[in-house]
């Protein structure tokens, strides 16, 4: 790794093994190596949320990184489901254009299995919803009939996911959206509310239901299931939290643990951890130098859900560590990417590392890293414009690299 900095071979050697995620007689599907390209919504689709031009140059340049895994951006599986007027969408509609996506991808990257993020954006839908009241009332509260819908346009789009050509799924319950907010303390019993209660177990039952469907279309002997599951949200009576009304963490954990538990019963192939909801405790969600120390969090509880289940655990907040230029404490030797990446997963604290931000500014970033070639990376600044960038309703890029990122974050800046 060049500019000096130094690391154990030991460590970028763990980084480049690779990993299955599914090893049944009917397939194998397994990443090349450790290194995961998180999703990242850029809010560039076409109008009926099939991928652009933008979204399929987007997509073949991660595929020229060579990941481990590439998880596409959150897909919404219905209109009703999106966050943004030009969110990625996934129906009968739309699916020749993400066949297309899949061919192109394919035709650059054979190896990176591909899975698809599915979601319904809940409370941070155009129209919004929720399982239970939220603060300032902006969102309807949701029947039985609204989850049993959500439900079966999920496992609809997973079967599509299969049939485009996805190596599999992942199934959003982190960040705010509809999925951890089933989950969460505050989605207690009401009338005529079957998916809530003073249990987990009454309240993963939108999650256990929605799981069985799908790998009732997509049998996951040959298809991937992963959730991606925020830890703890830090919001009153978000997951992870003491009770319905606390905004403290359980420091326990035995609701996170006890979900782990419950995913690996019903068969999911992976977890992906994350934590926080960028709306409302970004700190959570990803470090800035502001606040670094939450970087530590997310392997705590990275390796607390590896010490409860057997499953491939992948961790996240790693494209703060960057080259070691932070605000960790230690020498960059001690802090860059490959030393604390490396080292998690050597220490079998961790089965892989999860990159958002960083394989936004450099797509090529895992076939980089691996080759040695960390003079050449451009590294995350960790300014978070691109996610500014979403929120203001622009296509997202990297603004401090894509030029043309950065000149609609300012138009939009100026506009506003």
């Amino acid at each position: 790794m060049g500019r000096g900095i130094e690391y154990d071979p030991a460590d970028l050697a763990a980084l480049a093994e690779p990993l299955d995620l599914l090893a049944s007689d009917a397939r194998t599907v397994r990443m090349p190596n450790r290194i995961v390209y998180q999703p990242m919504e850029a809010n560039d689709a076409e109008a009926d949320g099939s991928p652009s031009d933008g979204t399929l140059l987007r997509y073949l340049e991660r595929a020229n990184g060579h990941a481990g895994l590439d998880v596409f951006e959150a897909i919404a599986a219905s209109e009703e489901g999106k966050a943004r007027p030009r969110q990625l969408v996934l129906t009968d509609d739309t699916k020749a254009g993400f066949k297309n996506l899949i061919k192109r991808y394919r035709g650059a990257n054979e190896a990176t299995p591909i899975l698809f993020q599915l979601t319904h954006s809940g409370r941070f839908a155009l129209t919004p919803v929720n399982p239970f009241p939220v603060p300032d009332g902006s969102a309807r509260l949701l029947t039985d009939d609204d989850a049993r819908r959500i439900r079966d346009e999920l496992i609809a789009a997973t079967k599509l996911a299969m049939d485009v050509g996805a190596d599999g799924i992942d199934f959003k319950h982190c960040h705010g959206y509809v999925g951890g907010a089933f989950l969460s303390p505050a989605n207690g019993p009401r009338d005529g509310w079957s998916y809530g209660g003073e249990t987990l177990e009454e309240r993963a039952r939108f999650l256990t239901e929605t799981l069985a469907g799908m790998m009732e279309v997509a049998p996951p002997d040959r298809f991937v299931f992963m959730v991606r599951l925020s830890a703890f949200d830090g919001i009153p009576g978000g997951f992870g939290s003491r009770d319905a009304t606390s905004e403290e963490e359980d420091e326990s954990r035995s609701e996170l643990l006890a979900l782990c538990r419950m995913l690996e019963g019903a068969g999911v192939h992976v977890i992906n951890q994350s934590a926080g909801i960028p709306e409302f405790t970004p700190h959570l969600t990803r470090q800035t130098n502001d606040a670094p120390d939450g970087f530590f969090r997310h392997q705590a509880w990275a390796e607390a859900i590896k010490q409860t289940v057997k499953l491939p655990v992948i961790g996240s907040g790693y494209s703060y560590a960057r080259a070691g230029r932070n605000k960790l404490p230690g020498s960059p030797a001690e802090t860059n990417i490959v030393t604390l990446g490396g080292g998690a997963i050597r220490a079998g604290r961790v089965d892989a590392i999860g990159v958002g931000r960083q394989a936004l500014a450099e797509p090529y970033f895992a076939r980089k890293l691996l080759a040695g070639e960390g003079d050449s990376i451009r590294w995350d600044t960790s300014c978070s414009k691109c996610g500014l960038a979403l929120r203001a309703g622009v296509p997202a890029g990297c603004v401090t690299f894509d030029m043309v990122a950065k000149a609609r974050y300012r138009s939009a800046r100026t506009e506003s």
